[in-house]
């Protein structure tokens, strides 16, 4: 759509310079660029992410009964940990485009209630939507020590292992976090966390594809940590409401800007 608005802009222009039809000519233009704003506004953004919503932990939404989706926890002296779970309970390091995991799985905990794909009718009660859904992220560190997360984001599937929707990469920076690495984290496991939700193009993106439509959708999650010197950092599903509210893409606002500013010209040269 926005190659064939961007031809006609061209061709529009040639039009311009070869008959002198300035004032109609414009009109076209701006039009056209108005359209062409708003239409990449809402298009799906290419690096849309799970957006972390503050660093005071929340406690207050019954998080220690909240589903486990994943625990992962360095094996050894290492310091870095990954892990992931996909449709079918398929455990793994990474996760792909296709939302598969695939790779080593030996920092995954496995023990009961550590890690499992969770139905949306699992999380919270009653149901669950974009704007209320949220993953936990709990790090159990050494006297509440320091670990960076490098990695987080979630998928969908429909009951039958259809991949719906899977987010982007994760960011930090509107809670002034860089490339979220916690100074500090929370002791103990499961009874608090840092809530990450979807930021507004997300929300919008999964909610077009259905994931919220059906509570039998099935949630996986694939997740990554370095300078973690503890654990195990478990990562749970919970339905948060009036706790944070999901921030647009800079990328997202700016295109809704372009559109924004081809209105306002066409408004101004309809008045003259």
């Amino acid at each position: 759509m926005a190659r064939q608005l961007l031809e006609t802009s061209g061709a529009l222009s040639e039009s311009y310079f070869a008959h002198g039809r300035t004032y109609e000519t414009m009109k076209q233009l701006v039009g056209l660029g108005s359209v062409l704003g708003v239409a990449l506004a809402l298009a799906p953004a290419a690096h849309a992410s799970l957006i972390l919503q503050g660093l005071t932990p929340i406690t207050g939404a019954g998080l220690g009964s909240e589903p486990t989706i994943l625990t992962i926890q360095s094996t050894g002296s290492a310091t870095t940990e990954t892990g992931c779970v996909s449709f079918n309970n398929i455990l793994g390091a990474s996760m792909t485009g296709a939302g598969v995991c695939t790779g080593s799985s030996g920092d995954v905990k496995t023990g009961s209630s550590q890690t499992g794909t969770v139905l949306l009718s699992a999380i919270g009660s009653g149901t669950v939507n974009a704007s209320t859904f949220a993953v936990i992220f709990n790090a159990d560190q050494p006297a509440a020590g320091p670990i960076t997360l490098t990695g987080l984001n979630v998928a969908f599937y429909s009951p039958t292992g259809t991949l719906l929707f899977q987010s982007g990469a994760v960011s930090c920076t509107t809670a002034g976090l860089t490339n979220c690495a916690f100074p500090a984290t929370i002791s103990g496991v499961g009874g608090a966390g840092y809530q990450f939700k979807l930021d507004a193009a997300q929300a919008a993106a999964a909610t077009a594809a259905g994931v919220f439509g059906n509570m039998n959708n099935v949630v996986g999650l694939s997740a990554s940590a370095s300078n973690a010197t503890g654990g195990p950092e478990t990562f749970f599903l919970a339905q948060v409401v009036g706790a944070g509210t999901p921030v647009p893409e800079p990328t997202t606002l700016l295109l809704m800007g372009v559109g924004l500013i081809g209105l306002a010209f066409a408004r101004k040269n309809r008045s003259s």
